[in-house]
């Protein structure tokens, strides 16, 4: 059986009630083959503050997990209003 190059996301949610806003923790576990053609496996643990509605909140955190600028989707959100 061939391996298979595989990415698994946790992403977790939690209402802070106090500061308003949800916490959230993605978890990323890639299992990959190298340039050299060797197998490795990456852990990634993030964590954040999102502010969005309830709808959004898991993939504006997996989205900024990867870097992407949350500011840009929501000038585009609030723009298109």
């Amino acid at each position: 059986m061939k391996k298979q190059r595989t990415m698994t996301v946790n992403a977790t949610a939690i209402w802070n009630e106090e500061k308003g806003t949800w916490e959230c923790c993605v978890k990323t576990l890639d299992h990959y083959q190298n340039l050299q053609g060797q197998w490795r496996t990456q852990k990634r643990i993030y964590h954040n503050k999102i502010s969005a509605c309830d709808e959004f909140v898991l993939p504006y955190a997996i989205l900024d997990s990867n870097g992407i600028d949350l500011s840009v989707i929501e000038e585009k959100v609030k723009s298109a209003e």
